[in-house]
């Protein structure tokens, strides 16, 4: 995620977006994965696991839509992944990308 490991989450729950509805479970989800990398980026693999996992199936919901410009297949598969990488021991892991390079 671009601008730290932090900013993900911050521009999330700086809309306020997570108390809106109908999308309440979309933002859940990415602020759960964007709160998931940052617990990586911290080091802490347990909790980043956890979350990025929950935010994964908070969005599946969403999967073969890009609301709000998300990429939301691409981001669930990265943040499973980013997990499987924390599992395996691994701590630097790839961040989960939100869009897709145009």
């Amino acid at each position: 995620m671009e601008g730290g490991a932090g900013a993900g989450s911050r521009a999330v729950e700086g809309t306020g977006a997570t108390r809106r509805r109908p999308d309440r479970a979309l933002w859940k989800g990415l602020a759960q994965i964007a709160v998931g990398a940052t617990h990586a980026a911290r080091g802490n693999p347990v909790g980043a696991a956890s979350l990025l996992r929950r935010g994964a199936r908070g969005i599946e919901g969403y999967a073969g839509q890009n609301p709000y410009g998300v990429d939301v297949d691409g981001l669930i598969s990265s943040a499973l992944a980013a997990a499987d990488q924390l599992d395996d021991g691994e701590t630097a892991i790839i961040s989960p990308v939100l869009r897709r390079p145009a």
